[in-house]
């Protein structure tokens, strides 16, 4: 029993004991009792309620001193964090200002090249303008002393002899083989602003050959010469409709081994026919012209490298003399 439950019933027991009393004070005396009781009890609960929440404090108290013990941690580890931040900016600003340095300086160096670069060309433009000119001064040279060794009908003079068919014949092919050095000659120069991967001029099979690239002729997977190709053609066709009747010439359409064999007879030859139609809507009679196609069985290049499949995709343009006199000549017709 509790302390002031024990010291209410000993009251009540100390009043029973004093004597007999009336009924009106007995009832006075259980109800100061009983109101003596709920205060004891309420006071006890007090006690009670006092006693937990001394322990939830205390609790609280325990809980504080942890998150105290935490936000310090993790000031400390912020104020680390803050320091390693400023270092790596501060490092990483470093490099930014070397990065800015080194790319001016790259910079520089690349206009410097550049413009090294741009100078070399042109000098070598000069080169080649100046070479091709010479060159064409000594075709033209060349003729003027033919002119003067042969006749008119490309005999040598002082041969007029039916025995001397042979000095005749010499004379044909002297005539033929100047023809074709003036004409490459010419194609040179009408050339001469082209990149030599896109056109190239050689020589081929007692003639001259110009080498179109595909990409100067075809867009991508197609088989029709688009208008870059034509304006190209249409130099060609400047250089050699003079004397077109003179020559024969052969289109073959080549490409690279990547594709289906078949398709590659198709396109090769399809590109061919679609030249030689540009050809002839610019003058160059139907007669003069063969077009072939030769798919990738005549490689200039490795097929094993993005460059050599490039360069085998091509269309070449193969300009001959046209031997139908000399023929005629051999044949007995002179």
């Amino acid at each position: 029993m509790k302390p002031t439950m024990a010291f209410l019933s000993i009251l009540s027991l100390a009043y029973l004991a004093t004597g007999c009393v009336t009924q009106q004070k007995y009832s006075e005396l259980e109800e100061s009792v009983s109101y003596y009781k709920k205060e004891a009890q309420a006071v006890d609960s007090l006690n009670n309620t006092n006693q937990e929440l001394d322990r939830v404090n205390k609790e609280l108290e325990d809980l504080i001193k942890e998150k105290t013990y935490e936000v310090e941690q993790l000031t400390a580890t912020n104020i680390n964090l803050n320091k390693s931040y400023r270092e790596i900016l501060d490092k990483y600003n470093g490099l930014v200002a070397k990065g800015d340095e080194v790319l001016a300086v790259s910079a520089y160096e690349k206009t410097s090249l550049q413009n090294q670069l741009s100078a070399q060309q042109s000098d070598l433009d000069r080169q080649r303008k100046t070479a091709a000119s010479m060159e064409y001064e000594l075709s033209e040279r060349d003729a003027r002393i033919s002119q003067l060794e042969y006749n008119f009908d490309g005999t040598p003079k002082g041969y007029d002899t039916p025995q001397n068919d042979q000095a005749k014949v010499t004379g044909f092919l002297y005539n033929k083989r100047m023809m074709i050095a003036e004409l490459k000659q010419k194609l040179q120069s009408a050339f001469l602003g082209y990149n030599s991967d896109n056109i190239s001029v050689i020589d081929k099979n007692g003639g001259v050959a110009v080498v179109f690239s595909e990409a100067l002729l075809f867009p991508s997977g197609n088989e029709q010469v688009d208008i870059n190709g034509r304006r190209s053609l249409v130099q060609l066709t400047d250089v050699i409709n003079a004397r077109v009747a003179e020559l024969d010439i052969r289109i073959e359409g080549h490409v690279n081994s990547e594709a289906i064999a078949e398709r590659n007879w198709d396109v090769s030859t399809l590109r061919a026919v679609s030249v030689a139609k540009v050809l002839t809507a610019y003058g160059i009679p139907p007669e003069r012209i063969t077009a072939t196609g030769r798919a990738d069985y005549a490689p200039v290049a490795s097929n094993t490298t993005p460059q050599g499949r490039a360069a085998n995709r091509r269309t070449e343009i193969i300009i001959t003399p046209n031997n139908e006199d000399l023929n005629l000549f051999l044949l007995g017709g002179k």
